[in-house]
């Protein structure tokens, strides 16, 4: 999803919630109006507002930012690498820059005004071991991480979505007149298997975006929502989809399987995959994100970051990013967990004097600012 629609996105959930407010006739949340305003750990500038965070060296990859230099009295965009690995809290307490990887030759675009750029990618994730870091610049690029090898490019993956055990890939099929779910080999980019939706787009649509998220559960289950209302589970044994309408509030565009468990969440909800019904309420999240060891999550509406705690089923805590809003941005576009639940990482972006926009990393010590809450909590991975 590009980071225009994706913030597009965000801004019409929070709308609804304004003007409609939310549902929670079944919430266990008491409403609570103190919310923290934490310090940051460190805060440096990006290139855009995709991260990863890899079980493998502890190393971040982020799309670096862009170095102006004059050539010939045009100004072009030169960096490091199309992605940059940093490592956070290195001897020096930064996140200090480990290794580049470069995307291939042939993706490089010319621009006869400006020169010669890359395509940076909009969307990359690690194989859950870190030996890998698949990048989607509009086709799938495969690099190895210690090496910065290329293994193989595929054009045909649109997405990134890695299995548990790290050996497939689920992505969707744009040139289909009807949702189609493509599972690949991680390890060759080759097709296994794929899945077409009976629903056909309406005449003359695109199927652009059919698919607005994957969730990989089990090896064998993987959660999707779709812009036909269609919410499934598609059981990749069976080839059959099992309906989990009620997942979801009509206006969701997301949705995240709890690792290693079978609960499932959205916007302001948790749903249990195998009553088929949800399991509690919280109030309205623009997005939500889980913790490594599946026991809390944690949800933003932008400019305010919630911890929810699955075992309690409800909000223990909020904060906002008040302490980087006028410098740094206040509104989270992307926000990724450490391997050890000790820390987040958030993205947000502020408007330059000429109009740009400039994209933040900003590490929070969620464990400090728990225990700050009054709270003795343990996240273990």
């Amino acid at each position: 999803m590009s980071e225009e629609r994706c913030i597009l996105m965000k801004w019409l959930i929070l709308i609804v919630i304004v003007v409609l407010g939310v549902d929670g006739s079944t919430s266990a949340f008491q409403q609570d109006d103190d919310v923290l305003t934490p310090t940051p750990l460190l805060t440096r500038t990006v290139g855009f507002n995709e991260i990863s965070w890899s079980s493998q060296d502890n190393v971040i990859a982020v799309v670096p930012p862009q170095l102006e230099t004059a050539t010939q009295g045009q100004q072009i965009a030169q960096t490091t690498g199309d992605v940059e690995l940093w490592q956070p809290f290195s001897s020096r307490g930064d996140l200090e820059y480990a290794s580049a990887l470069w995307l291939p030759d042939a993706l490089v675009q010319t621009n006869e005004q400006t020169g010669q750029q890359r395509r940076f990618p909009t969307l990359f994730e690690f194989s859950p071991d870190g030996e890998r870091l698949a990048m989607d610049v509009g086709e799938l690029i495969m690099a190895d991480v210690r090496t910065g090898e290329v293994l193989y490019t595929q054009p045909e993956i649109d997405g990134i979505y890695w299995n548990p055990d790290g050996t497939r890939l689920v992505s969707q099929d744009l040139n289909e007149t009807a949702f189609t779910i493509v599972i690949w080999d991680a390890n060759t980019g080759t097709e296994l298997q794929r899945y077409r939706s009976p629903n056909r787009l309406p005449e003359g649509a695109r199927p652009y975006a059919a698919i607005l998220d994957f969730s990989w559960g089990t090896e064998e289950e993987i959660a999707f929502i779709a812009n036909d209302d269609t919410r499934g589970i598609l059981n990749l044994a069976t080839g059959t989809v099992t309906d989990i309408y009620d997942c979801c509030i009509e206006e969701a565009f997301y949705l995240k399987w709890q690792p290693g468990g079978r609960l499932l969440a959205t916007h302001d909800r948790v749903y249990d995959v195998d009553l088929r019904q949800p399991l509690f309420y919280f109030p309205h999240q623009s997005d939500v994100y889980w913790s490594p060891d599946g026991q809390w999550l944690i949800g933003d509406t932008g400019t305010v970051v919630s911890l929810i705690s699955i075992a309690d089923q409800r909000v223990m805590l909020r904060f906002s990013l008040d302490a980087i809003a006028a410098q740094y941005g206040d509104y989270v576009t992307n926000l990724v967990w450490s391997p050890d639940g000790q820390y987040i990482a958030t993205i947000t972006g502020i408007d330059d004097e000429n109009g740009r926009r400039q994209h933040y990393v900003t590490i929070w010590d969620i464990q400090a600012i728990i225990a700050e809450a009054g709270y003795t909590l343990s996240i273990i991975p």
